[in-house]
């Protein structure tokens, strides 16, 4: 099977970690344009030679995971920064949707599927340029605020102090800078009605569109609903076909699971050995059913209703009991309070993880854990009950970065890809690279060294590139992570055989990093020849 895939843009998580997380899956290829027609964060791609490669690729490929923001704007962070006509960005789409007809028509509707996704623009609450345009250093926090307080009194009454503050916005955000804004946003919104079209009428045949970064009233929530208007009878959220939540990071990887789930689907036939890759069922078992009612910070509804819509998109069904599953979906559900991991308090985890091993045992059923309790980081407590426990090899898959979008997500594509492929070797790497990642840098390491380096940036968007000797900080940055799995997780560090050999800063911040793991015998190795 091969699946061709545009991302959302070059960064490793839209990029390397489903291509890490497939590689276990030797009957599937993953086909993916030249890194060149991706751009750099602000610097958009380039959607003709993305439709060119497409044109040429979707001949022979088997389904098509499709980014809308790569191929139309150039990549996630242009699709908030151009300034095209609806006109020609519809026209681009159009052509995109002419190659999807001719490839379907060619087969006379048989296995090729299309798999796209497009986002609700985000509306940070904070002032940044970072990812926004430039006046969003000045006023974004203002245009949050504005559109929050706007929608709010829609459905209950503000308060005197909210009504003062909102009254007070439009005079201090310059009218020509909420047009510009706007205006994006209406355009956006217009090509995602497109997309809502074309599924419809069957060129798309799954269609996700996550809210990115978002929040209970605002923009966001407000595109969603004006979309959802728009929706045939039949054809939506009820469906499994068409979805919205919360995320945005994630998703290529959630619909890549999707296409090799499906796939393997239609090739199952009789054959009693593929019987498991036919509607993968999962127990749901979060921490506290109650936590399950909480909307996550940074996200628009309670993470029940994500737990329920993530599960769709993957291509799984819930299961009502353990004893009907194929897999156990472990929710680490967020305590009262949510703030970000590196400040998190400590909790005790140990009840929570001899309920994920009682029920594995019992049952005989592998773990996808998705830690959700912290934003930008994974929890202390409950990896270090993992560890205590010993309960790495019932683990299929773990996340815990970003929102709980970006965690939920990930670790149910990591985890669905590595129960279908079943390469042990494959899902130890993968859980050691999690590990690394989402703990020991985003909850442990990324705040000190932001903190160190703050005079050059804020809020993790730290610019390194004018760090002088930038090599020496990214061998000491692998060395502390190294020491932190060996020192913390002795145990697994062990078990798994791995160790970090390089650190990458792709958007040269320090908001993210890209790994390279190698086994540790390959490391010591090159240690003993320096």
């Amino acid at each position: 099977m091969t699946v061709a895939y545009i991302p959302l843009d070059e960064r490793p998580c839209n990029l390397h970690f489903p291509r890490h997380a497939l590689s276990g899956n030797a009957s599937v290829t993953l086909a993916v344009p030249p890194a060149y027609m991706f751009g750099k964060k602000k610097t958009a791609g380039d959607p003709d030679a993305l439709l060119n490669w497409l044109e040429a690729t979707i001949q022979d490929c088997d389904a098509l995971v499709l980014s809308l923001e790569m191929i139309l704007y150039g990549g996630l962070l242009p699709s908030r920064l151009h300034h095209m006509s609806y006109n020609d960005l519809s026209l681009h789409l159009e052509k995109v949707i002419s190659l999807i007809r001719w490839r379907k028509e060619r087969e006379g509707g048989g296995r090729f599927r299309v798999y796209a996704f497009g986002l609700v623009m985000r509306t940070p609450s904070y002032s940044s340029d970072d990812e926004e345009p430039d006046y969003y250093a000045r006023f974004g926090r203002e245009i949050f605020r504005r559109a929050y307080l706007s929608h709010k009194s829609e459905t209950e009454e503000l308060t005197e102090d909210e009504t003062r503050e909102y009254c007070s916005l439009d005079q201090i955000i310059p009218e020509e800078i909420l047009n510009d804004y706007e205006g994006r946003r209406e355009t956006n919104r217009r090509l995602l009605q497109d997309a809502i079209r074309y599924f419809s009428q069957g060129d798309i045949d799954v269609l996700l569109i996550p809210q990115d970064d978002t929040a209970r009233y605002g923009y966001g929530p407000k595109d969603w609903s004006c979309l959802l208007s728009r929706i045939p009878p039949g054809d939506g959220p009820g469906s499994g076909n068409l979805l919205s939540y919360p995320g945005a990071d994630e998703v290529g990887g959630v619909l890549i699971a999707r296409s090799v789930m499906d796939g393997n689907n239609r090739n199952t036939g009789n054959d009693p050995r593929r019987e498991k890759q036919k509607g993968i069922k999962m127990y749901v078992l979060p921490r506290l059913w109650e936590d399950m009612k909480r909307i996550p910070k940074y996200e628009s509804m309670s993470l029940s209703e994500s737990v329920r819509n993530q599960i769709q998109s993957c291509g799984a069904v819930e299961a009502g009991n353990p004893e009907d599953a194929d897999i156990i979906l472990a929710v680490n559900t967020p305590p009262a309070g949510m703030h970000e991991a590196p400040g998190q308090e400590f909790r005790e985890s140990s009840e929570f993880a001899q309920q994920i091993a009682r029920l594995s045992s019992r049952y005989s059923l592998p773990v996808i854990a998705a830690d959700t309790a912290y934003p930008n980081g994974g929890e202390t407590s409950l990896l270090q009950e993992f560890e205590r426990q010993n309960l790495w090899n019932s683990l299929l898959s773990y996340a815990g970065w970003n929102t709980a979008g970006n965690s939920l997500g990930t670790a149910l594509y990591e985890g669905v890809l590595a129960y279908l492929a079943g390469d042990a070797g494959i899902r130890m790497k993968n859980l050691y690279y999690r590990i690394c990642d989402d703990w020991a840098y985003q909850s442990i390491l990324r705040s000190t060294w932001t903190a160190r380096l703050s005079e050059r940036g804020t809020e993790g968007h730290v610019d390194i590139t004018s760090i002088g000797n930038l090599p020496g900080l990214k061998s000491e940055l692998r060395d502390q992570i190294n020491e932190l799995m060996e020192s913390r997780f002795p145990q697994f560090t062990d078990m798994a055989g791995y160790r970090v050999s390089q650190v990458e800063f792709p958007w040269d911040r320090l908001f993210e990093v890209r790994l390279e793991i190698e086994s540790a015998a390959a490391s010591s190795s090159a240690l003993l020849k320096q």
